[in-house]
């Protein structure tokens, strides 16, 4: 046997081609053993076991003396959505077991990132009572409201059943609140393929599946009932069967897809909508199968790298107060002793249940244990070269269910902010009202209301000083952008000039990033002025973001004026205080791990059988 280090490939995400329906959109592919699934009420599917039973009941309902479907519409609107999209493609691009039914669909996330919905604090807030507030993405397309402040109606209820659907996923990403245009916080994904991006809603029947599973907050439940509601609307006197399940079990949600294949006849369409909770996978065998056809292949240490959705999902979780159980999942082909061999992840070890284990296995993980970027796995024997060797059908890290970040969550991601906000009057600070822990998630609005100024001196001037700062964490090797807004608007009449000074900074480990920005403007109504650091890398370690305002007005004698700041991170980061931790050294354990008898961990493939680990 040959020993080696696996380390996993960081090439970028192939991209399938299409070449006869130049107006589909492909969808990136996640890289070999990265999954996502969708959660249930008990427990999840995973992507790929997903789309095969989609593909599966559609060659079954036709090899029965039946039809499939016109054409297949899949909707996802949870974390890690974009992972269920590829495997969609896969079903129905070249090569896929039901290759050539068109499809289209969209998710509210792409693969490596957590979706955005709003707590049940707003939700149910007497204020918002009728809107039936959810998630970013469905509110987009599907509510009669897109977020608390705006009435627009989302996508399919702007338009008729002669829009493609491809167009209506497409400005639901534009709407979404939490979207590139809006927070930037999620990123909403389309695709479609075999001229999917031509399939309107409207013309013939249509067999729906709406489902939700985990659902445990009010925004599942309205986004359920909304996404209903939108079929039944742009569906109109179509014949339609809309299965709705609030709280599903997996059996009931692959149970109601095969009905609803079980239902299709020539012209029927095919409609999947999925809400709830998502989790993100690691595959051991596949990723290790898919480096090597060699038989045998044996290795020291497996090294893969887990993508930054892991940290933010577990993180973000934690921070609102979500249960978070990521776990190593595995099945040994033959029982062993737990007393024989010892299970560490990064260095630190995994507890097993002592005695004898056989079938299916979840060992706990500590969510800390698992940054972005590289990670180790290691099965050592306690005693080397006692035990036998142990072989895995499957061994998979899971992440667990992973809920929607709230968008307005107080404390997330940066905390309570330090300082004395802006001075004078009682308005908002660049980080919220001084000490009242307003958050700025990635590209937030600072500051929810306008504050207002007056120019008590009758002077003709008014000085607002803002100052702020707030610790935090970002991980290793995350690029970010501070980006500061403000705007103004005026309530007395003539021109009003406002001169604005204002520095962003950044101390990293010792060594600040600094951006000073100057504006002067004239304006009746409006002023939008914006100031931008210079990109630049963090380390996995506590940084200070600071943030010094000057604004200076000047106009008629006795005006006054509101003014609204907004501060943004383009990046990724959390709170200092959510990850204590932080001092583990995870490059250093990974080292010594690399060092201990690398001759233990084996990996082989069977040639003709799925990739097993043998150790």
């Amino acid at each position: 046997m040959r020993f080696i280090d696996v380390v996993q490939s960081t090439a970028l995400a192939l991209v399938v081609a299409i070449p006869a329906y130049s107006a589909d959109v492909p969808v990136a592919n996640q890289l070999a053993g990265e999954h996502s699934s969708v959660s249930t009420s008990d427990g999840s599917v995973r992507d790929d076991v997903l789309a095969d039973h989609i593909c599966s009941a559609i060659l079954a309902h036709q090899s029965g003396g039946g039809t499939g479907p016109s054409d297949v519409k899949v909707m996802v609107n949870s974390c890690y959505g974009g992972g269920v999209l590829d495997d969609i493609q896969r079903i129905f691009g070249p090569g896929g077991a039901c290759a050539g039914i068109p499809w289209v669909g969209g998710s509210a996330s792409e693969a490596h990132k957590p979706a955005y919905g709003w707590d049940d604090s707003v939700v149910n807030d007497p204020a918002h009572a009728g809107k039936l507030l959810g998630s970013d993405w469905t509110d987009a397309l599907a509510g009669t409201d897109v977020s608390p402040d705006d009435s627009t109606d989302g996508a399919i209820l702007q338009g008729t059943g002669n829009d493609t659907v491809l167009s209506d996923l497409t400005q639901a990403g534009t709407l979404d609140v939490g979207g590139p245009n809006g927070f930037k916080l999620e990123n909403p994904q389309v695709g479609s393929g075999n001229g999917g991006d031509a399939i309107k809603w409207s013309g013939g029947k249509h067999e729906a599946v709406v489902f939700g599973g985990n659902q445990t907050d009010q925004r599942h439940h309205n986004n359920v009932n909304k996404m209903t509601t939108a079929l039944n609307n742009v569906w109109g006197t179509d014949p339609k069967n809309i299965q709705t399940l609030d709280g599903g079990t997996s059996a009931q949600l692959l149970g109601a897809i095969t009905t609803a294949v079980n239902n299709l006849d020539l012209g029927t369409q095919l409609v999947i909508y999925i809400d709830d909770h998502g989790d993100t996978h690691f595959d051991v065998n596949e990723f290790l199968g898919s480096l090597f056809s060699a038989d045998p292949i044996s290795g020291g240490i497996a090294s893969f790298n887990l993508h930054e959705g892991w940290f933010e999902g577990l993180a973000g979780n934690a921070l609102q107060g979500e249960l978070v159980f990521p776990t190593l999942d595995f099945e040994p082909q033959s029982p062993f002793n737990s007393g024989d061999w010892q299970f560490a992840l990064n260095g630190t070890p995994l507890l097993l249940p002592p005695g004898p284990i056989a079938g299916p296995m979840q060992i706990p993980i500590d969510w800390e244990l698992m940054p972005p970027g590289p990670n180790v796995l290691e099965i050592l024997p306690v005693v080397p070269g006692s035990p036998p060797p142990l072989l895995f059908g499957h061994m998979e890290l899971n992440s667990g269910p992973i809920n929607e970040l709230d968008l307005n969550d107080q404390g997330f991601p940066f905390g309570p902010a330090q300082g004395n906000g802006c001075l004078p009057g009682p308005g908002d600070s660049l980080f919220g009202n001084p000490g009242g822990g307003a958050p700025i998630p990635e590209g937030v609005a600072s500051t929810a209301t306008h504050a207002t100024f007056q120019d008590s001196n009758n002077d003709g001037v008014i000085q607002v000083i803002c100052e702020a700062t707030r610790p935090f964490f970002a991980p290793p090797a995350a690029a970010m952008m501070i980006d500061l807004q403000t705007t103004g608007d005026w309530n007395s009449p003539g021109n009003i000039d406002l001169t604005a000074t204002y520095t962003l900074s950044v101390d990293e480990g010792g060594a600040p990033v600094v951006s000073v920005e100057t504006f002067t403007g004239t304006n009746n109504g409006s002023f939008n002025g914006a100031g931008q650091s210079s990109p630049f890398v963090t380390g996995s370690a506590t940084n200070t973001l600071r943030v010094n305002g000057n604004f200076q007005f000047t106009g008629p004698p006795g005006f006054e004026t509101d003014m609204h700041l907004v501060a943004s991170l383009d990046g990724f980061a959390f709170p200092a205080s959510a990850v204590p931790a932080l001092a583990k050294p995870w490059g250093a354990l990974a080292l010594a791990s690399l060092l201990i008898g690398a001759s233990i961990v084996a990996i082989r493939r069977l040639r003709g059988t799925t990739p097993r680990l043998l150790l």
